[in-house]
């Protein structure tokens, strides 16, 4: 009954079984079966929760230095040539 139950899964998903096919190879069969259906299953599930990557130029990096209107603006870094010498603040 139990055997006849477990083939009859095979049967259902189209896969072609031997009835000649001892209970071992079966198992293993089904064994297999099994692993790549939670494989599948694993991928999707970690596909769907990750999300989209961030756009690659709109990664924030942050020893850029920050564009704002004053270059004097705290986090800006003074560019300075050379012999130019700036005034503390």
């Amino acid at each position: 009954m139990i055997v006849d139950l477990l083939r009859l899964v095979p049967e259902l998903l189209a896969i072609v079984v031997d009835p000649s096919m001892s209970g071992a190879a079966l198992t293993v069969a089904l064994m297999a079966l099994a692993v790549l259906t939670l494989a599948l299953l694993a991928t999707a599930l970690h596909a769907a929760t990750r999300g989209s990557a961030p756009h690659p130029t709109r990664r924030i990096e942050l020893t850029a230095p920050l564009a704002q209107s004053d270059p004097d603006a705290p986090g800006h870094v003074r560019r300075r040539g050379p012999g130019q010498v700036t005034a503390a603040a």
